[in-house]
């Protein structure tokens, strides 16, 4: 994270009691993604889930001390390409990395099927730079470094994270392609063919109702 203010910023907890504004600095909707993945694993480690950074914000936009697209906040939340590329520019910001953990370095991907360790580089086709998995696991079988590559630059959609990868278990063995948006997307520029399964059974009832995003499918 980066602040421009003296006041002690060193664990999570100081953004609830130092009633500073806190914005994410970012306007892509990817981006705040990774930086909500970031979040839930600075947050707990061991056991990340999306519900704990979600309640964080949530208690910090109650106190009137979070603002979604905040970037002129004096503590903004980012990734750390973004805080390198900003003090290159102002030299004006100190980053902060919480007792807790890092936003930087590693997110999770929580999911009821995969958990990925990863780390992120500016090097890539687009803007968002690269992610590259470290540690963790899919279904049943350990992920290691660099067994996911994801470029969102070579995308075929806006807003669309794509993951391909190879599963060898045994006798069993499949590449498998996962594409992923943020909640609340309508995937109208995907030809009918191509949508997710349950599509139009379940994820469009829900969000056309208003609804959160679950914690499981279907």
């Amino acid at each position: 994270m980066l602040t421009r203010t003296d006041a002690a910023i060193t664990v999570w907890s100081s953004l609830r009691e130092s009633g500073i504004p806190v914005g994410m600095s970012s306007f892509s909707v990817v981006r705040n993604m990774l930086a909500m993945g970031a979040l839930s694993y600075g947050l707990d480690g061991k056991e990340p889930t999306k519900q704990d950074a979600l309640d964080f914000l949530e208690q910090l936009y109650r106190n009137g001390g979070f603002e979604l697209d905040g970037a002129d906040t004096p503590i903004l939340i980012c990734l750390d390409y973004e805080a390198a590329a900003w003090n290159r520019t102002d030299g004006n910001y100190e980053i902060i990395v919480p007792v807790e953990g890092t936003l930087t370095y590693r997110v999770g991907l929580l999911s009821d099927m995969a958990a990925a360790a990863v780390s992120l580089s500016e090097l890539g086709t687009g803007e968002f730079g690269t992610l590259m998995s470290e540690d963790g696991w899919f279904t049943d079988i350990t992920l290691e470094h660099a067994d996911w590559i994801v470029d969102p630059g070579l995308a075929v959609y806006p807003d669309m994270v794509h993951i391909s990868g190879y599963y060898e278990n045994g006798d069993d063995e499949f590449t498998y392609d996962i594409y992923l948006r943020p909640w609340g997307s309508y995937w109208d520029d995907v030809a009918e063919d191509q949508l997710p399964g349950l599509y139009d059974d379940w994820y469009l009832p829900l969000i056309e109702a208003g609804e959160p995003m679950p914690d499981s499918i279907g």
